[in-house]
C-alpha cells in the first residue's frame, strides 16, 4: 500500500514537472529591450566635414605669407618682443604634425592667434601713425606747388592759360598727390601679412570648435574663452564665436558660445 502511494506521488510530481515545462516553453521570457541607436549619419558628416576643414588649412598654409623683417620694422624694444613672439608662435604651428590631438594642437594654436593679434594691432597703430604723417607731407606739398602753380598763372599773358585750362591743371595735380601707395609702405604690408596669418590660425581653431566631435569642440570652447578673457575686444575671435553658435547643436554648448558672444559686445548691441 505504501509502494503504490510513494509511486502515485512520483507520477504527480512528474506530471508537474512536465506541464511547468511545457508552459515555459509557451511564453518565453521578453528579451530585453536594446539601447537606443545613436545618430551615427550625422556624426559621420560632421567628421567628414572636420577632416576636411582640417586639409583646407593646412593646404592654405602652405601658402602663408611671411612675417619678414619684422624686428627692422617695429625697432622699439617692446616692438620687437613682439614681433619674436609671434616668429616663435608660427615656428611651433609649422612643427606640429598634422596628425596631432586637440590637446596638443588647441594649446599651440592659441598661442600663435594671441601673438599675431598683438602684433596686428601695434603694427597697425603704427601704420596710421605712419599714413598721418604722409598725409601732412602730401598737403604741404600740394599746398607750396598749387601756390607756384597761381602764381605762374597770374604772372602768364591771359591769352596763354586760360581758366579752364587752369583748373584743370590743379585737379591733376590734388588727383598726382592724393594717391598715397600704401602697399609700399612696409608697416602696411607687415599688417595685411599678420592679418592674414591670423585669420589662418582661427580658421584652425574654427575646424575644432565647430566640427569636431563634442568632446573636443567642449575642449575648443574653453580654450576660445580663455583668449577672450585675456584679450577682450578681438573682433575676428568674437566673429569665430557667433559662427560656431549658430552651427551648435548640442544645447548646453550652444547656450555657452552665445553667452561668451554676447560679453565681446558693447553695451546694447546685439550680434547680427
Amino acid at each position: 500500500m505504501a509502494r503504490r502511494l510513494l509511486s502515485r506521488t512520483r507520477a504527480a510530481a512528474l506530471c508537474l514537472g512536465l506541464l511547468v515545462g511545457a508552459c515555459k516553453h509557451d511564453h518565453p521570457a521578453p528579451p530585453a529591450p536594446a539601447p537606443a541607436p545613436a545618430d551615427s549619419a550625422a556624426d559621420s558628416a560632421r567628421q567628414v566635414r572636420f577632416d576636411g576643414e582640417l586639409k583646407r588649412v593646412q593646404a592654405r598654409w602652405q601658402e602663408k605669407p611671411k612675417l619678414g623683417n619684422c624686428a627692422e620694422i617695429l625697432r622699439e624694444k617692446a616692438d620687437i618682443e613682439l614681433c619674436t613672439g609671434a616668429a616663435s608662435a608660427l615656428d611651433a604651428v609649422e612643427q606640429m604634425p598634422a596628425a596631432a590631438t586637440s590637446e596638443t594642437a588647441l594649446p599651440v594654436l592659441a598661442t600663435a592667434a594671441l601673438s599675431l593679434e598683438r602684433l596686428m594691432e601695434r603694427a597697425r597703430y603704427l601704420s596710421m601713425e605712419d599714413l598721418g604723417r604722409r598725409h601732412l607731407d602730401r598737403d604741404g606739398g600740394v599746398a607750396a606747388e598749387a601756390a607756384s602753380a597761381r602764381a605762374s598763372a597770374s604772372a602768364a599773358p591771359a591769352a596763354s592759360i586760360g581758366p579752364v585750362k587752369l583748373q584743370r591743371a590743379l585737379h591733376g595735380l590734388l588727383r598726382e598727390h592724393s594717391a598715397l601707395k600704401l602697399t609700399d609702405s612696409p608697416l602696411s604690408v607687415l599688417v595685411q601679412n599678420t592679418a592674414r596669418l591670423e585669420r589662418d590660425v582661427l580658421r584652425n581653431v574654427a575646424a575644432y570648435l565647430e566640427y569636431a566631435p563634442l568632446p573636443v569642440r567642449r575642449s575648443a570652447f574653453d580654450t576660445v574663452k580663455s583668449l577672450q578673457e585675456q584679450h577682450p575686444q578681438w573682433a575676428m575671435l568674437s566673429h569665430l564665436v557667433r559662427e560656431a553658435a549658430v552651427l551648435e547643436t548640442d544645447a548646453a554648448l550652444k547656450q555657452n558660445l552665445n553667452e561668451l558672444a554676447s560679453l565681446a559686445l558693447p553695451r546694447g548691441k546685439k550680434p547680427d
